[in-house]
């Protein structure tokens, strides 16, 4: 893991638990929300990732790579302690060497251990990588790439239940995917991590 990667993620993990210390504060002596039902949820966030791949028995890596993320769920929550949902999420990194997408469908679940805000998240699913990479560039990266293989994930983050249908906080979402071999291109191999809000409503 590269040195900016350990550090955003640092961050990243003492804004949530500074948030859960606030938020629990500010919540002391308000009536109590439960999460239940079917619900719809939005994240947006920014973060890095990394994309790497073996070519001819060498293996080539990109720099830490800045990008943006969005995703959308569905789901049902058990009660407020648990809830299922399919997750799509899109990882996007643009640069003026090359750029690439990452674009993931999992299954989810969500922990809430104490039923109040803080959650973590496990996913598995489904995972493609595209990435276009102009034939001029001297990163050895691919030229063109379009291909899919299994992904996992994992979410960590607070949310408020603003009122009996709405939720809004902060998540830190990062996914990993294990690509299919592509010609004389194996191993490859992309990681994304993104800090930014989540929302939720529930029917």
């Amino acid at each position: 893991m590269h040195r900016s990667t350990r550090i955003t993620m640092a961050l990243s993990l003492l804004v949530i638990i500074l948030t859960v210390v606030a938020a629990g504060s500010a919540r002391a002596g308000e009536p109590r929300l439960d999460r239940h039902g079917f619900f719809a949820g939005l994240d947006l966030g920014a973060g890095g990732s990394h994309f790497e791949y073996t070519k001819n028995g060498q293996t080539y890596e990109s720099d830490e790579d800045n990008g943006g993320a969005v995703g959308l769920r569905l789901g049902y929550a058990f009660n407020p302690y648990f809830s299922l949902s399919l997750d799509a999420r899109g990882y996007g990194h643009q640069a003026d060497d090359f750029d690439y997408s990452l674009g993931s469908s999992t299954l989810s679940a969500t922990v809430y251990p104490m039923g109040g805000g803080f959650f973590f998240r496990v996913s598995a699913g489904h995972a493609c990588l595209e990435t276009d990479v102009p034939s001029d560039t001297r990163d050895p990266l691919i030229e063109e790439f379009d291909e899919c293989g299994p992904a996992l994930g994992l979410g960590l983050g607070y949310d408020w239940m603003v009122n009996r249908h709405f939720a809004i906080g902060l998540s830190l979402e990062s996914r990993g995917a294990a690509i299919d071999d592509f010609g004389e291109f194996t191993d490859v191999k992309i990681g994304e991590s993104s800090l930014g809000a989540t929302m939720n409503y529930y029917f």
